[in-house]
């Protein structure tokens, strides 16, 4: 909901463009499905105008072979993959160790959204590996940007009534788009359905996460949750056990 694709989506369009050999792999969940064919269907389009290449990777009849095909090329290939969260679940871990082998000595630029105990266990991770932490949503132009362009669809609202819309969203274009989904001429109504589609998609997550937290530590968590819910400083004594960072973060020294 953050943009990752389309970021993705435009680093592989300017490789590209930049005629670089670039290795697009958008959908990790259909990977997993068949991961040779569609590996190779990647590897086509990277080698397009290449036809000895091309019936280089047309030979390749398992992962294995993939991999050796890779690791003999005297170029640097752009591997880009998306979702790599649909490889977490355990049947998978084989592709993902053979995505790694394949990508050795390439570049190598990977997405994906983690749960709660994944995002701890990356940051506690020591890899020679650069993470970006995409938080937060539009900025003020980006969403200067986003009200221009939507404007002639929403009710009319002033800077005050924008301003919620904004505060609702964490300006996050995954909730943005719920609002533009609403289809209402009044803003009361409007905010009303937005409140009522985002409560039914963040509720069950927040809520499970805030009944494992042990009864010594409940009045600190609500004081904290509060801290969240108004960007104010977090209580001191916070660990990284005491809240979500699939939705929420300190950066700052503000809570987000």
């Amino acid at each position: 909901g953050y943009g990752k694709s389309h970021i993705l989506t435009a680093i592989a369009c300017f490789l590209l463009r930049s005629e670089r050999r670039v290795v697009y792999l958008p959908d990790c969940r259909e990977l997993a499905l068949n991961p040779v064919n569609y590996i190779k269907s990647a590897l086509f389009l990277t080698y397009v105008d290449d036809n000895a290449k091309i019936s280089e990777i047309n030979a390749c009849e398992n992962f294995d072979q993939i991999v050796k095909f890779c690791e003999s090329l005297n170029e640097t290939l752009y591997f880009i993959v998306d979702q790599m969260n649909a490889l977490d679940d355990s049947s998978n871990t084989g592709i993902k160790r053979n995505l790694d082998k394949m990508c050795a000595d390439h570049f190598y630029i990977k997405s994906s959204s983690p749960n709660n105990q994944v995002v701890l266990h990356l940051r506690q991770k020591q890899t020679n590996e650069k993470k970006i932490e995409l938080y937060g949503g539009f900025d003020k132009e980006e969403m200067e940007e986003w009200w221009e362009k939507h404007n002639s669809v929403l009710p009319t609202m002033n800077n005050q009534q924008k301003d919620r819309i904004e505060d609702i969203t964490g300006n996050i274009p995954l909730f943005l788009n719920v609002l533009l989904e609403s289809d209402c001429k009044d803003f009361e109504d409007a905010l009303g359905y937005l409140d009522q589609q985002l409560i039914s998609k963040i509720q069950e997550p927040m809520t499970n996460f805030s009944d494992t937290i042990p009864e010594r530590r409940r009045e600190f968590h609500v004081n904290l949750m509060s801290s969240f819910l108004t960007k104010k400083c977090p209580p001191s004594g916070y660990g990284v056990d005491d809240f979500d960072h699939r939705f929420f973060y300190i950066e700052d020294k503000l809570c987000h």
